[in-house]
């Protein structure tokens, strides 16, 4: 399930990327979210609402509030930069949560996970390895120095907390229901988003539905499933595991990236992506 996730993550870049070359991602983001939620509805009321506690909201909403940030910051970064580059930042998100970890919870990190953060760090570097010439820090400085990626770093901090409150969140449910969990969230989060897209043209979601209507089909559809399998991986192991594998996607979008954009350095990304995820699954171990 955590491999079909990342896999339709991996496919979903390559969709919002095309799509986002006319549109606004404040726009896009609420269209698909009403696609993916009425799919989602279809298959909520199919396996029946279950009864909830009543934190069961007040979690999901403060996951909807992090994702709508995340979400927002996400779509820019796919507008701004190469797939090729972005997808391996996901790599940081256990890194974010080893340090959360050590901050709030007082978690010494072992050595084996320090050796994970260098990894990740490594690998970050070979992704702009090619500027070495330049100076040996110019690859660090001409990666951070993209604002795309410091927007999906950013939206990555806030993805290595929401695990933690939709896991939560399941567990309030009475039978589990993970798809109901992410419905709610996802409600929440179109919510949230609504007064950004009040504030530009009525018009132009006609034009994005219009203009996109097979592709958001297609988004609705795969959001669904692949929020059924994600959430529903949450339940049945360690969240570690999950997100390791679930790392996956940062070699596939590198890989369809080039394919699809004609991306440039692809061996140098593929290679950092690679470092970065055996980096992250050290963190995770």
């Amino acid at each position: 399930m955590a491999l079909f996730f990342a896999g339709w993550i991996s496919i979903s870049f390559l969709i919002i990327k095309r799509s986002l070359r006319k549109v606004r991602p404040q726009s896009f983001l609420f269209v698909t979210n009403l696609f993916t939620l009425a799919f989602m509805f279809a298959l909520v009321v199919w396996q029946g609402f279950p009864h909830v506690l009543p934190k069961f909201f007040i979690t999901m909403f403060f996951s909807g509030l992090l994702d709508t940030v995340a979400l927002l910051c996400a779509y820019r970064a796919l507008r701004l930069s190469p797939v090729s580059l972005i997808a391996p930042m996901s790599s940081f998100t256990p890194l974010f949560t080893l340090i959360g970890a050590a901050i709030f919870l007082g978690e010494t990190p072992t050595p084996l996970k320090l050796l994970g953060v260098v990894v990740i760090v490594m690998g970050s570097y070979v992704l702009n390895i090619q500027d070495i010439k330049a100076g040996i820090l110019k690859p660090f400085k001409k990666l951070f120095a993209q604002k795309g990626v410091r927007l999906y770093l950013l939206s990555n901090l806030l993805w290595s907390i929401t695990p933690l409150l939709q896991k939560k969140a399941i567990s309030l449910t009475v039978p589990d229901r993970p798809l109901f969990a992410s419905f709610v969230g996802l409600i929440f989060t179109t919510i949230l988003i609504l007064p950004f897209v009040l504030a530009s043209r009525k018009r132009h979601i006609k034009v994005i539905i219009k203009g996109n209507f097979g592709w958001l089909l297609l988004i609705g559809l795969g959001g669904t499933l692949a929020q059924l399998a994600a959430f529903t991986a949450f339940t049945l192991t360690n969240l570690g595991y999950v997100s390791a594998v679930m790392n996956m996607s940062v070699l596939f979008s590198v890989l369809l990236g080039a394919l699809f954009f004609n991306e440039d350095h692809v061996g140098e990304r593929l290679a950092g992506a690679g470092i970065m995820i055996a980096g992250a699954i050290l963190l995770l171990v």
